[in-house]
């Protein structure tokens, strides 16, 4: 072919001439230099995709093929098509690293700890959240909940009693500064800093507990689940407080029917014509109520059959999600700041699951799926001949939604109230079998399911087993539940093997597979040989302490009685 004019050659390279870069003509080797400023926005083609830096682009008969600058340099002249060109991308000098002019900051570290917590609240509280405002409606609430609080007890003559209690608190808070002060920042002595005495600082003490207690009853689900904690922990918190708080297990105060309850069991079941064609009537007071859920009677239109509804209160599931998003920022600010605390307690990551596992108590299908699974274990093991005297509420699933639940009702008491109740109802309900044979059955038939199902009852206690008329043990509150996953069954399974046979690694292995062991896969395996001879010499050490005693115990009781003074 014969050489190629530089004018031929642009109208070829047309718009690519213009651009950073070179066109070289395949034949007659005429190389075309743009003399512009290279552009720093990437090249748009309408033939394919942009290519990377350094990469090479061919056409011939309307086709764009990239190849790579190494493929490209082995190519002869002979190989090139006669009729196209190649566009070469040349690699541009590397650009300095830029420095963050933040980083030289005197607090720099911590401005960049506080930009990943606000990071962490707003994926929280907006990107995570279908209610972006709900956090400030939530103060608003508390501020309304404490001011009704004190209110209340201005009402009932209580005001003199808490201004006391605040001057005396604000006295000992000035007294412990002074004195701290005074001894040049060493903490002051508990006998020293006491201002007020025994008796009047229970009387605070118990003030408060019964305000906050008070506050949080106000405040709703999460705050009465809080106060249930503290009810349940008599060594965490002193005692005073402990007793105060017990009304948060079962007398959390009931809303209105009219006004709450009834509106949500119309929403659900689809208006007010709906409820009245399915049941023939519905009991207002409530039968208990909850930190999530109240329960009401009714009885059913079609069979006369009498049951129990349990409805989810308004916007509880809302209120939950807030209050516990509240939580976890907090825990993530203490983590933030003190990273060894996220390694040694992971305190976010379990606020993570309870928040889950809470949330989950909101969803009442899924709890008549719980009530239902367990309902056919007892069923395949009552066919066995095991746990004939346990059962489980029958769901009416067709009148069941998601914050409605309908089940049959079943007449009897909790375990609680058996144990302290008359005489007369245990005669009556035991049918000549002790209490205890009874309460084996059930945690027998409890621990089956924990090896035969998917899920189980998660929140066994005595409020949650009730003794019925007939003497047969009914499991009740399915919404809180746990899971084992099939690794850690099998675990269980091959420790319980291991254990009676002293196979020690093979123990150590189950431990390893449970998760006992903290760290990565490989690391949890390189301890199993030293956790197997930790158990062996435990084990040896056991057995030794057990033979000792048993001799001395033995030794004393065939030993000879010692002479005494009165003998001799």
């Amino acid at each position: 072919s014969s050489a190629v004019t530089p004018a031929m050659a642009s109208s070829r390279c047309g718009s690519l001439s213009s651009r950073e870069g070179c066109c070289r003509n395949g034949s007659a080797g005429v190389l075309l230099a743009s003399p512009r400023i290279p552009s720093s926005r990437p090249l748009v083609s309408s033939g394919g995709p942009v290519p990377a830096r350094g990469a090479r682009y061919s056409r011939a008969a309307g086709q764009v093929r990239a190849t790579s600058s190494t493929e490209a340099k082995t190519k002869t002249k002979d190989q090139r098509p006669s009729d196209g060109f190649e566009f070469v991308f040349p690699s541009l000098p590397q650009l300095p690293t830029l420095q963050n002019p933040l980083e030289n900051l005197p607090n720099y570290e911590n401005f960049e700890k506080a930009s990943r917590l606000a990071q962490d609240a707003f994926n929280t509280i907006v990107v995570d959240s279908d209610d972006p405002l709900s956090g400030a409606r939530r103060v608003a609430q508390a501020l309304e909940a404490g001011a009704s609080v004190l209110g209340e007890a201005i009402q009932n003559g209580e005001s003199e009693a808490l201004i006391k209690d605040a001057t005396d608190a604000f006295r000992q808070a000035v007294a412990e500064i002074e004195q701290q002060q005074q001894l040049g920042g060493a903490s002051p002595s508990s006998a020293s800093s006491s201002v007020l005495s025994s008796e009047s600082g229970d009387a605070s003490l118990r003030r408060s507990a019964k305000l906050l207690r008070k506050f949080f009853e106000k405040m709703g689900a999460a705050y009465v689940k809080l106060g249930q904690f503290i009810a349940s922990s008599p060594t965490l918190f002193p005692k005073i407080i402990v007793d105060e708080f017990q009304g948060c297990l079962d007398d959390v105060p009931p809303l209105s029917y009219d006004r709450e309850i009834f509106r949500v069991i119309q929403k659900e079941l689809g208006g007010e014509a709906r409820v009245k064609q399915i049941f023939a009537s519905i009991e207002e007071e409530p039968l208990a109520s909850a930190s999530i859920a109240q329960v009401h009677r009714g009885v059913l239109r079609s069979t006369g059959e009498n049951v129990v509804l349990k409805v989810c209160k308004p916007d509880v599931a809302k209120s939950l999600r807030t209050d516990l998003d509240a939580v976890y920022l907090a825990c993530r600010a203490f983590e933030i700041f003190d990273p060894s605390l996220e390694q040694r307690v992971g305190l976010s990551g379990i606020i993570q699951d309870a928040r889950e596992a809470i949330l989950a108590e909101t969803d009442l299908e899924q709890e008549a799926r719980n009530m239902r699974e367990f309902r056919n274990f007892l069923e395949r093991s009552q066919g066995q001949g095991v746990f004939a005297d346990v059962c489980v509420p029958r769901v009416y699933e067709k009148h069941s939604t998601k914050k409605v639940l309908v089940m049959e009702e079943l007449r009897g008491i909790s375990l609680a109230d058996y144990l302290e109740g008359d005489v007369t109802f245990k005669a009556a309900a035991s049918r000549g079998q002790s209490t205890d044979a009874l309460i084996i059955e059930a945690l027998n038939a409890w621990i089956a399911s924990v090896a035969a199902c998917e899920s189980f009852h998660a929140d066994v206690h005595a409020g949650n087993l009730f003794v019925l008329r007939d003497g047969r043990l009914a499991f009740i509150d399915f919404g809180s539940v746990g899971r084992i996953s099939p690794k850690t069954k099998a675990s269980l399974e091959s420790l319980a093997y291991c254990l009676p046979r002293q196979d020690w690694r093979g123990a150590a292995s189950a431990l390893v597979g449970m998760g006992a062991i903290m760290g990565t896969d490989e690391e949890a395996r390189g301890v199993v040989d030293p956790l197997a001879r930790d158990l062996a010499y435990l084990t040896e050490r056991v057995d030794a302490l057990v033979q000792v005693s048993s001799a001395s115990s033995a030794a004393s009781l065939f030993a000879p009685p010692r002479a005494n003074s009165a003998t001799l």
